[in-house]
């Protein structure tokens, strides 16, 4: 089973427990906390959006229906470009 979270998160996570009221709640959750993530870290505008995407990506928001239209709202951006950078990942993955 692919957990969402890291071990590290999941320990941090049982200290603010939230229970979403249906998928798409809890996918921008998750969406939301990864964008604060990536925005207090050392990371050029540029390569924002692919880290963000990256992140999500290893924690498993892509495995649910709908995920990349919810993130490319949420992102401002094309659910296109988000399968661009899905894209790019799983080919970087590959070598």
């Amino acid at each position: 089973m692919m957990s969402i979270f890291s071990p590290r998160e999941a320990i941090h996570s049982r200290q603010h427990e939230y229970f979403a009221n249906n998928v798409e709640e809890m996918m921008n959750v998750i969406i939301q906390a990864t964008i604060q993530e990536v925005d207090s870290s050392p990371v050029s505008h540029a390569d924002r959006n692919k880290q963000i995407i990256g992140f999500l990506h290893g924690r498993g928001v892509f495995q649910m229906r709908d995920a990349a239209a919810i993130v490319a709202k949420a992102l401002k951006i094309t659910k296109h470009t988000v399968y661009l950078h899905l894209r790019n990942l799983q080919a970087k993955d590959e070598k």
